[in-house]
């Protein structure tokens, strides 16, 4: 015994201080697989969102009312025909045809029946 450590150990063979870990190389190569597998589909999905964002970009919606000419031009002859202040069932009915023009509430037309329109010469 050269170095005096096996007589020290009584001449028995020391097992080493860490332990081997001895793994199935099926399971090594699943979980590989696996991780490569998951990262594949997050950078698909982050593909394919930021290609949607690209096509479709976010809509702005005003909620502020736009009359088409055609809204304006018969809001005008109901005007010139002294309507006013219509009735609920009026209002609706005339909402109802002009929503072939475009979108229209009923708010619309009786606030721009309310406020005073200049006569022409």
């Amino acid at each position: 015994n050269e170095g005096g450590a096996d007589s020290f150990n009584g001449g028995r063979k020391l097992r080493p201080l860490i332990t081997r870990i001895y793994s199935c190389p099926t399971s090594a190569a699943n979980t590989n697989f696996d991780h490569r597998f998951n990262m594949a589909e997050q950078n698909k999905r982050e593909l394919m969102m930021l290609n949607s964002e690209t096509q479709h970009p976010p809509v702005m919606v005003s909620s502020r009312w736009n009359p088409t000419p055609d809204h304006l031009k018969a809001l005008e002859e109901i005007y010139q025909q002294g309507t006013r202040t219509p009735s609920a069932d009026h209002m609706k009915q005339i909402t109802a045809q002009l929503r072939r023009y475009g979108k229209i509430e009923a708010k619309n037309v009786f606030y721009w029946l309310q406020i005073p329109k200049q006569q022409s010469p």
